[in-house]
This record gives structure tokens, C-alpha cells and sequence, in this order.
């Protein structure tokens, strides 16, 4: 038992540095998952609708698609959705938050209290010029009960670790290279 404990001390060095190393690569590999930003004055949209009535408006980045049927994209100002319209935001990856940006605030005109959440579950809430849904799906849709503005949509897919990390600690004078897989 004495010589045990006395190995045991040779390594406890390494030992809490391997178990530093494991404990910072999952929370940083598994806590966080990505944010697609989408932009209505940066980003390439398809827009078949006319100011007053709306048609379909759509833009893919980064696996994230944000489509509406009654939507017109008004230069690089805002996307207007108008009464009735459904915006749906899509992903291959599990959604977990969505961010709206609108031209006006709460339940004012344009504001992002004009729009509902029709399905995927979660939740919806706004706040001043934000517009917030939080839940897991791959496709949320909204319902504008009245014309809805907005400037940006903020999309946060769940992280997808398809890799593990590897670690490596190097020599020690009782230790030669030892490497461990996360996984």
C-alpha cells in the first residue's frame, strides 16, 4: 500500500492534468452548438413577392433555411411578412434558439409581438426589437397575425462533435507520452 501510494504521487501531477484537459474539452466540445447569422443587407435572397401583397422569400447559409409565403424583401432594409403569411426556419441540425431582429419593438407596428409560433414546438417570447423562440426541432414555423418587419435572424443549431479531440501529454520524468481520446 505505501508503494502505492507513492507511484500514486509521482503521477499526481499528471494525472490532474489529464483530468483538467478531459474536463475543458467536454464542456468546451459539448456545451455550445453554432449561430448562423442571417442578414437581409448581406445575405443572397430569392424574392417572387411584391410590396403590399408578398409572395415566397427564401435564403440558405450554412444549413440553415429561412423561407416565407408572403414575404417581400424591401432592398437591403427588411423582410416584410405580411398578415396571414407563414415564415419557417429550417435546419438538418437540431434548432435550439432563434433570434428575430425587427424594424419596431413589442406589439407596435412591424414589431416582433406580430408574429406567433404556428409549430415546432418550444416557446416564443419578444422583448423590445427581439423576437425570441427557444426549444429542439428542425423546423419552426411562425404566423403573422399582422405585418412583421425584420432586419436579422439569429439561428443556434446543438452542437455536433463528429470528431473527438485527442489529447497528448508529453514526457514526465515518471511518464513516457500517453494519448487519450474523448469521445
Amino acid at each position: 500500500a505505501n508503494n502505492l501510494l507513492t507511484l500514486l504521487q509521482g503521477y499526481s501531477k499528471t494525472i490532474r492534468l489529464l483530468l483538467v484537459m478531459f474536463l475543458t474539452l467536454t464542456v468546451t466540445t459539448n456545451a455550445w452548438g453554432a449561430d448562423v447569422t442571417i442578414s437581409v443587407s448581406s445575405d443572397t435572397w430569392t424574392n417572387t413577392g411584391t410590396s403590399g401583397s408578398g409572395g415566397t422569400t427564401k435564403v440558405s447559409k450554412s444549413g440553415v433555411t429561412v423561407s416565407s409565403d408572403k414575404g417581400y424583401k424591401d432592398g437591403t432594409t427588411a423582410i416584410r411578412e405580411y398578415s396571414g403569411g407563414i415564415i419557417t426556419v429550417s435546419s438538418s441540425s437540431n434548432i435550439t434558439k432563434i433570434v428575430f431582429t425587427s424594424t419596431a419593438s413589442g406589439t407596435n407596428k412591424y414589431g416582433p409581438g406580430k408574429i406567433s409560433l404556428n409549430s415546432g414546438g418550444g416557446e416564443y417570447s419578444y422583448s423590445g426589437t427581439a423576437g425570441t423562440w427557444t426549444g429542439s426541432s428542425t423546423s419552426i414555423k411562425f404566423e403573422c397575425d399582422a405585418q412583421f418587419r425584420w432586419t436579422q435572424v439569429v439561428v443556434t443549431t446543438a452542437a455536433s462533435c463528429t470528431t473527438p479531440p485527442t489529447v497528448s501529454v508529453g514526457s514526465h520524468s515518471n511518464v513516457t507520452t500517453t494519448t487519450a481520446t474523448v469521445s
